[in-house]
């Protein structure tokens, strides 16, 4: 045998010995070794906050903004045209005044100049009144005597004619002479009930002048008065144009004035809202068309652009109108002068106020008042059931207002509902479960 085969018969002996070491180790060590225990793995638990379910009533609130208006507003202008005086102090944007104050006052002497004036007329016309009445009361005396004289002379001229015809008594001359008087004497009285038929149509002419010169004289009076420019009602100045010197004319704006004392928010709610929620009048007005009075419920008003939180009550009003094109329906909210101090905190409720406003709604009974965070955007709470795990429950979303939303069905009374905002949880999750 060469050396060469005697090293391959060499090298598989010891290829087969070492295999067979191996089987046997092997054996060995399954025969002696025992099988561990399996463990399941440890399940994860989900940490959530709980809160007991119980059925109750619920008021609707209905939400809106609007800016706080004082109630009463006027623009006060200029009257009459004339000199702002120096003499007056002109009220100033944020001064507080009275009804009747003087805010400003035009120079009076040219309105006093009219008024003496016309108070003139109204005199000159009452005296020719005055002169007439007496003059037609003349006339009258005046012609109850030509009427006799008229009839003196009547007689004595059919005397003289007489005599002188028949008895050929007197001349002709006489009888002409008393004819001309006759003549006379019926001129002189056609003359007077002439004079006295054109004197109520002179005393209706001049009575017209005198009703023309007092309408005159009240006029020129009036200008005189408004010379003063003075606060309607009491309340703050809010605008001023008036400048002591500058000349104004009749229709020119000098002042704004607000009345604080009532103040109204008109603010526009979404016309389902409305339809759905907001509380009315079970009787409607007689003969009108239009919303049914709303109950005056109390309105919580908060300041939207304050830091912290302030607020204050109002009460609603009226439906104000309906706008068909954002179909909305907007209600004002009155508010008084007192209840505009809260004793909460030292600012008033005050004009200009952009706020929000809550309207308590119709109330819904044997609902179930949850946090927002409890609901999903699709209708389900979850619920911890008695063996600390979860389960979703499909529910009837009613309403979501503030933080809260009011449910219907899906819940039992006693029930744990689960608070915590949760995102596509595991049906049946372990529960570790922290009470609210």
């Amino acid at each position: 045998m060469t050396p060469h085969k005697k090293l391959l018969l060499v090298r598989f002996a010891a290829g087969l010995g070492i295999l067979a070491f191996s089987f046997i180790v092997a054996a060995a060590l399954i025969r002696f070794s025992q099988r561990p225990d399996q463990v399941d793995p440890p399940e994860n638990l989900l940490a959530v906050r709980i809160m007991t379910a119980q059925p109750d009533s619920a008021a609707a609130v209905l939400t809106a903004h609007g800016v706080v208006r004082p109630l009463r507003e006027a623009r006060i202008a200029a009257e009459v045209t004339g000199l702002l005086q120096d003499s007056v102090q002109v009220a100033r944007v944020g001064e507080r005044v009275e009804a009747g104050d003087v805010l400003a006052r035009i120079d009076p002497r040219d309105t006093e100049a009219a008024l003496a004036d016309a108070r003139a007329a109204l005199a000159q016309a009452r005296s020719h009144l005055t002169r007439l009445t007496v003059q037609e009361e003349s006339d009258r005396q005046r012609r109850a005597l030509a009427h006799r004289a008229n009839e003196l002379a009547e007689s004595e001229f059919l005397r003289t004619k007489t005599l002188f015809e028949e008895q050929e008594i007197g001349s002709i001359s006489l009888v002409e002479g008393a004819e001309q008087a006759f003549t006379q004497a019926a001129t002189q009285l056609a003359l007077l009930d002439q004079a006295l038929a054109l004197y109520p149509a002179q005393r209706e002419e001049t009575e017209a002048r005198v009703t023309a010169a007092e309408a005159r004289a009240r006029q020129a009076e009036t200008h005189l008065a408004r010379t003063e420019i003075t606060a309607p009602f009491t309340g703050r100045i809010t605008h001023s144009a008036a400048e002591p010197g500058e000349k104004v004319q009749p229709g020119q704006v000098l002042f704004h004035l607000a009345d604080d004392q009532t103040l109204e928010l008109t603010a526009p709610l979404e016309a389902s809202e409305v339809r759905n929620w907001l509380q009315f009048e079970e009787t409607p007005a007689a003969g009108s068309a239009w919303f049914p009075p709303p109950v005056p419920v109390p309105v919580r008003l908060t300041w939207a652009e304050a830091a912290q939180e302030l607020s204050w009550t109002g009460t609603l009003h009226r439906i104000v109108n309906f706008d068909s094109t954002a179909r909305t329906v907007h209600v004002a909210i009155r508010v008084d002068a007192e209840a505009a101090r809260s004793p909460d905190h030292p600012i008033p409720l005050a004009d200009g106020m952009f706020c929000r406003v809550e309207i308590p709604g119709r109330t819904l009974d044997d609902v179930y008042t949850l946090p927002r965070t409890a609901v999903t955007f699709d209708g389900h709470v979850y619920l911890a059931d008695k063996d600390d795990r979860l389960r979703a429950s499909p529910v009837e979303v009613l309403r979501a207002q503030r933080d809260e939303v009011i449910v219907r069905g899906g819940i039992s009374p006693g029930d744990r509902v689960i608070t915590t905002r949760l995102i596509a949880p595991l049906e049946g999750a372990r529960l570790d479960i922290q009470e609210d």
